[in-house]
């Protein structure tokens, strides 16, 4: 057939040279209509990414300062606290260093558990005239704070809280001699009041900037060049640069030194080099800085049109200003990086405008040129030694298609990366199917063999399971028995415990990754898929995967401690999804999690969405679902053991 079209379509043009010719003329036309559009339909797509990564970034750091604030408040409300700062306030005028010493201990004894839970870095009491009541650093106490940071307090004094972006300690006092002038600390603020509930002083507590608050910044640096950052009011970064190395090099920054609080956000001259950077911010800070005095209006934006960011780079970027907390969120990406699809269509343009001009006086061979252009891509093809049968499968970066052995007549899952993936996607991918090679288990799909189709994308062919996965069984048919329920999750705990024994940590556990079947007997058995996300507890170099990639997963069974920290390869986060797993398939509702909230919210009890008639079942799963890891059961091997008691099922060992 395909032969057969060649050589009619070979003998048309031959003897149509003149709609050889029209034929170039409308492809030409199209394709510069087409590559309008699309240029047009990328820069509204950066629009969006922009904006999603902005949205994602500014709400980080606002449920950051949002939970640092709830933490000041209950310790502001602490009865001890207040009594404390009653004698304080009694003993500041009478400056007996006897008892100003011993409230000083009593202080750092009741802030001791702020202090090892909550890495704070600093506490002080604040008097409504500056000066400092009582600091853990004892040679603070009586110092008196800079006007400035006095400004700052003031609402706090009025009844309100406040946080206080990263400060330098020189920065804070008026005097000089301070201990640790150049660390960066981001205060959050609450007032305590007396009995009559006047506000007699502020509790502030500060943590270290570069630890807590900057680390918010650095895991949604999207590709090779971008970067998000936080300004203040000045003008200057307040978080941890990206390009701290180039700022070293170019000597803006001295060895041990970080961007926090040091770099203004300025964009140096055409002719100038950035050492020498002018007086004028950077466009997207100018515009922010803009809006602050705005009384009115939506205080964010995004700039499309490529400008140039503080070290010279031609950069676009979006920004939103934080009135409240007097603070600007930004992302940027490098131009080249952001609109390099609309330079391979430049090229691809150019190139296809040649090869038309060229086609016109080639005519005969036009169709051979087309013809050649085409590549399918379906069931049919032969990939190694598996010849494809049907595509069973499809997820973010790959397709699966059922194969089977040529020679071997076996049926196998092929995996195939999909186009246009970034180096980084392949890697991953190839890593993936190491991992998987290297766990044996009967449980987690064997990987026969792994290589390259034609165009150079990988892909491997591992064990063929007929199975349906968790959450489409639950759409069609509702919330599963509770006997089955507890023998999916006793067996998915044994195969995550088998796993993490041999050094592997799955990341991605949700009802989509594990199928299911029933077998002749009646009896379940499951099939753990999918370890893009899987992270090697000694990753041997492969350590920035999971740093490029740090916000994929799913939300509704991500733990929390892996949202704060996308490194966590605690085995009490697989804890977490094998019970949201098991109240997914009782109930058949996902429970997300409300990112805002500023005090750790607990999943949702079981019993008030369904009655469950296996004494214990709930307790084990809500223990599963605690936001602290440490109140969770310690492992998946201890889950399995709690659900075998309850549910009368030996626990996979």
């Amino acid at each position: 057939m395909r032969l057969a079209v060649y050589r009619w379509l070979s003998e048309f043009t031959r003897r149509n040279t003149l709609l050889a010719i029209l034929v170039a003329f409308v492809a030409a036309t199209a394709a510069v209509w087409a590559f309008l559009n699309v240029q047009t339909a990328v820069r509204e797509a950066r629009r969006a990414y922009l904006g999603g990564l902005l949205a994602t970034q500014a709400e980080l750091v606002q449920f950051w300062i949002a939970a640092r604030k709830e933490d000041t408040r209950q310790w502001a409300e602490d009865a001890e606290l207040r009594r404390l700062v009653r004698e304080l306030t009694d003993r500041s005028r009478i400056r007996s260093a006897p008892a100003a010493r011993r409230l000083h201990d009593e202080l750092l004894h009741r802030l001791a558990p702020a202090l090892e839970d909550r890495n704070l870095a600093l506490a002080n009491l604040v008097a409504p005239d500056g000066i400092l009541l009582a600091s853990l650093v004892p040679e603070n106490t009586g110092r008196r704070l800079a006007p400035v940071f006095r400004e700052r307090l003031a609402p706090v004094f009025r009844g309100e809280q406040v946080f206080i972006g990263p400060v330098f300690e020189a920065d804070r006092f008026s005097e000089p001699g301070v201990a640790n002038p150049d660390t960066a600390i981001a205060w959050a603020t609450a007032p305590i009041r007396n009995d009559a509930g006047r506000v007699i002083a502020v509790l502030c507590l500060g943590r270290y900037a570069a630890k807590g608050f900057a680390r918010r910044l650095e895991v949604t640096r999207p590709g090779a060049t971008g970067e998000a950052y936080v300004f203040d009011a000045a003008g200057r970064m307040l978080s941890n640069s990206r390009f701290e190395d180039q700022l070293k090099a170019r000597g803006l920054l001295a060895a041990g030194q970080t961007a926090l609080g040091r770099i203004m956000l300025h964009a140096p001259d055409a002719a100038q080099s950035i050492r020498s950077g002018a007086s004028r911010p950077t466009e997207l800070v100018a515009q922010a800085l803009q809006a602050t005095v705005a009384p009115a209006g939506e205080k964010k934006g995004i700039l499309l049109t490529p400008y140039r960011n503080y070290l010279g780079d031609t950069v676009i970027g979006a920004w939103q200003w934080l009135d409240e907390h007097r603070i600007g969120v930004a992302v940027e990406i490098g131009e080249a990086e952001a609109y390099r699809p609309i330079a391979i269509l430049n090229t691809h343009l150019a190139v296809m405008v040649l090869t038309l001009a060229v086609a016109v006086f080639l005519g005969p061979a036009l169709p051979g040129i087309i013809w050649r252009r085409v590549v399918p891509v379906k069931g049919g093809q032969t990939v190694g030694a598996y010849r494809l049968e049907r595509k069973i499968g499809e997820g973010g970066m790959a397709d699966v298609f059922l194969g089977t052995h040529e020679r071997l007549g076996r049926q196998a899952a092929v995996k195939i990366l999909k186009s246009g993936q970034r180096e980084e996607m392949q890697l991953r991918f190839e890593r993936e199917a190491r991992l998987l090679a290297a766990i044996r288990h009967p449980d987690i799909a064997a990987v026969f063999e792994i290589g390259n189709v034609e165009d150079g994308r990988p892909y491997y062919a591992m064990e063929y399971f007929d199975g349906e996965p968790l959450n489409r069984i639950v759409e069609r048919d509702g919330p599963m028995e509770e006997w089955l329920v507890c023998r999916v999750l006793i067996h998915l705990c044994g195969i995550l415990q088998y796993a993490f024994d041999q050094g592997v940590v799955h990341r991605d556990v949700k009802p989509e990754n594990v199928l299911l079947s029933i077998d002749k007997d009646g009896m379940p058995r499951i099939k753990l898929i999918d370890f893009g996300l899987a992270k090697a507890l000694e990753p041997a170099g492969e350590d920035h995967l999971t740093q490029e990639v740090s916000l994929l997963g799913t939300l509704g069974y991500l733990a929390p401690e892996r949202i704060r920290d996308p490194t966590d390869a605690d085995i009490r986060g697989e804890v977490f999804g094998v019970g949201a797993i098991g109240a997914f398939l009782l109930t058949g509702e996902e429970w997300l999690p409300n990112l805002e909230s500023a005090v750790p919210e607990e999943a949702p009890p079981i019993g008030a969405r369904r009655r469950l008639e296996t004494p214990g079942l709930e307790a084990v799963i809500a223990k599963a679902l605690r936001h602290r890891k440490s109140a969770r059961w310690e492992s998946c091997r201890a889950l399995a053991e709690a659900l075998a008691a309850c549910c009368g099922r030996a626990a996979v060992s």
